[in-house]
């Protein structure tokens, strides 16, 4: 992770109040990814291989950071720093999700099919272990990342991105889980 820490602006703690009652401090770093150009996906764009269906708008409004020239949502852009450090990445993108189809990736819906988390026991037994004890995937920190046997969390905020109810069931789940708090992080914009 010392790629991402050299990036980081000011560090700070997120302090949340869990469902629990149980009231933990997240490191947070401040980090902020310079806009790419352009700063969102085109209008026609598609999922890859599948011409005939254009990606959700909730997509197309995402803006794009600049990871020396590649153009990333956030989330994307702290997996691809991680894995300059031997880190295994994958954004978990809750919102599109469902019971049935949990969505994983390793690079924008544009240019890439969702990754089988499945291939990577570690992470996946990690997944499928918080995903119970929470009764869903509502909540889940956006990166999930794992180096050997250790699995990290971290939540992305880009700018105007606000805590959520669902995000401390999570963090309590995982909590319950076994995840230790020092394999929690928050990155702010």
């Amino acid at each position: 992770m010392e790629t991402l820490k050299r990036l980081v602006l000011r560090t700070s703690s997120e302090r949340r109040n869990l469902p629990s009652g149980r009231i933990i401090e997240v490191p947070a770093w401040v980090i902020h990814f310079p806009p790419a150009l352009p700063d969102r996906l085109p209008s026609d764009a598609t999922y890859w291989k599948q011409p005939h269906r254009t990606l959700p708008g909730s997509y197309l409004n995402k803006p794009l950071v600049d990871v020396e020239g590649e153009p990333l949502f956030g989330e994307l852009a702290i997996a691809r720093w991680l894995e300059r450090d031997g880190w295994d990445a994958v954004w978990v993108d809750s919102y599109h999700s469902s019971k049935k189809n949990n969505l994983f990736w390793r690079n924008l819906p544009d240019r890439s099919e969702p990754f089988d988390l499945s291939s990577a026991p570690i992470a996946y037994n990690a997944y499928l272990q918080i995903y119970s004890i929470n009764n869903g995937v509502g909540g889940f920190f956006d990166v999930l990342a794992w180096k050997q046997d250790r699995v990290v969390y971290i939540e992305y905020k880009g700018a105007g991105d606000r805590p959520n109810k669902n995000e401390t069931r999570w963090l309590d789940s995982a909590l319950t889980a076994s995840v230790a708090e020092t394999d929690l992080y928050f990155v702010l914009h």
